[in-house]
């Protein structure tokens, strides 16, 4: 089931990317997004470790899903975050010259 949401999560947020973002600047977001998913993932696992040793593993599995379902929620009570609407639906931007 989770596999089944990050795969629905990334296919918004690439079609989010790619219709918001300039074409002239799409590359540098992207990789300014692929810096912050996977070049800070060694800082993550470099620290979970220490924790789950302090803590205990069960309780450092179910604060980092409390920490990831707030972080998710507090996204979703953001208007605009709800309220985006595909750019098919909008009208056309004017070509820039």
């Amino acid at each position: 089931m989770t596999g089944v949401a990050v795969t629905t999560f990334f296919t918004l947020w690439e079609t989010a990317l790619q219709e918001r973002i300039p074409e002239r600047a799409i590359s540098r977001v992207s990789s300014y997004d692929f810096f912050a998913s996977a070049g800070l993932m060694p800082i993550g696992l470099a620290l979970a470790g220490p924790i789950a040793a302090g803590f205990g593993l069960h309780e450092t599995l179910f604060a980092m899903t409390a920490v990831g379902v707030g972080l998710s929620l507090a996204c979703l009570c953001v208007p605009a975050v709800r309220a985006l609407e595909r750019r098919d639906q909008l009208t056309p931007a004017a070509p820039s010259g």
